[in-house]
């Protein structure tokens, strides 16, 4: 084994190196992982699970229930969350979702889970961050020629791909993606059906028109009406 190093010297004042340091309510350890935080974070909400219990007890509504995890149990569990979540483990991530599926059983409501959490937290910083022209980081977000969608960060290793930028840019263009998805879904049906209908008028003026031009036989005006008869039952279908 090497020499251990000696420590660091700001100002002429040794800095005491420690495993882990609390940090604005985030535990950072010397190895950079998240299962310190994350323990003492499932740890605190879970003193407060007691709390929600005992309101259900009272029979109060699921509405103040839901209000009541928000304010204490959900601002704890994503408290800092677009620090840390994005580089947890799946065991550290299956831990928080059990106090989420705990309060769902008592509050007997469906309640977001952390990754959707995360997810809309990475997209409502990323916008503010485009919008504001100011921002340090606000080039990192460069459109591709679409205009659509962001160019996403060339990343080297697993941590940087799972940090916050990355994350967010990829959580901005999936929005983005998302809503041209939900106007396509919305504009297809109508359009079919007007093309329908249009397609049945075209077919009707022209079988009228052959019929004042030429007079039409009994076979051509019998197909003209199979033709229109089977357009309409599309449309039908349709609608």
């Amino acid at each position: 084994m090497g020499e251990e190093l000696p420590d660091p010297v700001i100002n002429e004042c040794p800095v005491e190196r420690v495993d882990s340091f609390k940090y604005l309510g985030v535990h950072i350890t010397q190895d950079l992982s998240w299962s310190c935080h994350i323990n003492t974070v499932v740890k605190k909400a879970r003193q407060r699970l007691y709390h929600l219990r005992r309101l259900r007890d009272f029979q109060l509504p699921s509405k103040v229930l839901r209000n009541f995890y928000s304010c204490t149990i959900e601002s704890i569990l994503a408290g800092n969350i677009l620090t840390w979540f994005g580089n947890s483990t799946m065991q550290d991530r299956r831990a928080l979702q059990r106090v989420v599926r705990s309060a769902e059983r008592t509050i007997r409501s469906e309640l977001p889970d952390l990754h959707s959490i995360y997810s809309r937290r990475c997209w409502t910083k990323a916008r503010k961050i485009v919008k504001d022209l100011s921002h340090p980081n606000n080039r990192l977000f460069s459109l591709l020629r679409s205009g659509k969608r962001f160019r996403s960060l060339k990343t080297n290793t697993e941590r940087l791909r799972r940090s916050f930028f990355p994350q967010a840019i990829r959580s901005s263009s999936q929005f983005s993606r998302d809503q041209e998805d939900k106007g396509r879904r919305k504009s297809s049906p109508s359009r079919l059906k007007w093309t329908s209908r249009q397609c049945v008028q075209e077919k009707t003026v022209t079988s009228r028109s052959h019929m004042q031009s030429s007079g039409g036989t009994c076979a051509s005006l019998f197909l003209e009406r199979l033709t229109c008869a089977g357009v309409k039952q599309g449309v039908k279908g349709l609608q």
